[in-house]
């Protein structure tokens, strides 16, 4: 696809063009088959707030795209998931399989041909990865080459944008490596095997009854965090203050 190649300051009105019927088109696509989405923060790869109101529906997806958003897909346990590789080459190193994702939708993002997005239908193989955290995988260096992302963390969706004003990140567009929709993976267990062999989960989050302090007793995490549309990715005690790390 010609805008693999081009950098985001050569584009052409017509590329724009191109990009957003590449959205729509993937967009409707996904919401059809189940996947949540939500307008991201113009140029990055965050929701504008948080994932409550991420959807399926395709007519508000198709509202948002006509008004210009970019969107980002949202993993939505028991519904749909998605694996994240940062690193394929070193996935298939410790023994990942790239036949394991044959008929999948495959969505190169702007780091390079190793960084893709896999959109898995819910199937429930997955049902043995923890509730909370991100199954993650690293490789001996400790980098992170691959997460499966199960609930309320994201994915930039096909046809969005990525700018970065920092310049830590490649800046150009998610594009999809072919033509068709998410098809199940018919190979599920055999990813799910890999990820618990070689993943590390996210640290698990402290009870109250662990912590040098006691949260009120009308205040409840999993509420806050549900309220405020983001998920714990991790929490610790570290150097006399509690922190939670979340993902929105």
């Amino acid at each position: 696809m010609a805008l693999i190649e081009k950098a985001v300051d050569e584009w052409t009105d017509e590329d724009f063009r191109e990009l957003a019927k590449m959205r729509l088109r993937y967009g409707c696509m996904l919401a059809n088959c189940g996947f949540h989405l939500y307008p991201m923060q113009s140029g990055t790869t965050h929701g504008e707030t948080g994932w409550n109101d991420a959807t399926s529906d395709v007519g508000t997806v198709k509202k948002w795209v006509e008004a210009g958003k970019y969107l980002v897909a949202v993993a939505k346990r028991g519904e749909c998931a998605l694996l994240d590789i940062d690193d394929f080459p070193a996935c298939k190193a410790l023994g990942f399989d790239e036949k394991w994702l044959e008929g999948m939708l495959k969505v190169q993002s702007p780091s390079g041909p190793g960084h893709l997005h896999i959109y898995f239908p819910w199937d429930t193989a997955l049902d043995v990865l923890p509730g909370k955290a991100t199954a993650e995988v690293r490789d001996a260096e400790g980098n992170l080459v691959a997460e499966m992302k199960l609930n309320n963390a994201s994915v930039a969706a096909p046809g969005s944008l990525r700018f970065d004003a920092e310049g830590k990140k490649r800046e150009g567009a998610y594009l999809p490596l072919s033509e068709q929709g998410p098809e199940p993976c018919r190979h599920a267990a055999e990813v799910v095997a890999w990820l618990k062999a070689h993943g590390k989960e996210s640290r698990p989050a402290y009870q109250g009854r662990k912590l040098p302090f006691e949260f009120h007793p009308d205040f409840d995490m999993e509420e806050f965090i549900e309220n405020e549309g983001c998920t714990e990715k991790q929490s610790d005690w570290v150097e006399g203050s509690f922190l939670l790390e979340v993902e929105s």
